[in-house]
């Protein structure tokens, strides 16, 4: 089913529409590297739909729609994801791997993505 930014089920935690508390839970930003972060990253999970995350200035939003157009696409395989998210892995092996991509108005906003979301 779908998922939230912090992995929940949807209607959990953080949800469309929604703003990470600066101070909360697992999946909200890394406050200090997102303080000058304005882009909208869209992340596709092959077989689990897409998630759109909106960075502006230390909070992290996921909307349906976003208003702003995408910078960054981040397709990625799931368990590989995770693994380079919780720092498991090495980004550059996933993406030498195939397992994850990005693409986009500012691809190189993908090489950025995980450290702006505390890990877990």
């Amino acid at each position: 089913g779908a998922r939230s930014a912090d992995g929940q089920p949807a209607g959990h935690g953080v949800s469309p529409g929604s703003t990470a508390s600066r101070a909360g839970a697992s999946g909200s930003p890394n406050v200090q590297k997102a303080a000058s972060v304005q882009a909208t990253y869209q992340l596709h999970l092959r077989g689990h739909g897409q998630l759109n995350l909106v960075f502006d200035e230390g909070t992290c939003r996921i909307e349906d729609r976003p208003a702003r157009q995408i910078d960054c696409h981040i397709l990625a395989d799931p368990a590989a994801f995770l693994m380079v998210f919780w720092q498991r892995q090495s980004q550059w092996n996933a993406i030498a791997k195939g397992q994850l991509a990005a693409w986009g108005r500012k691809p190189w906003l993908g090489l950025k993505f995980r450290s702006l979301i505390r890990n877990p």
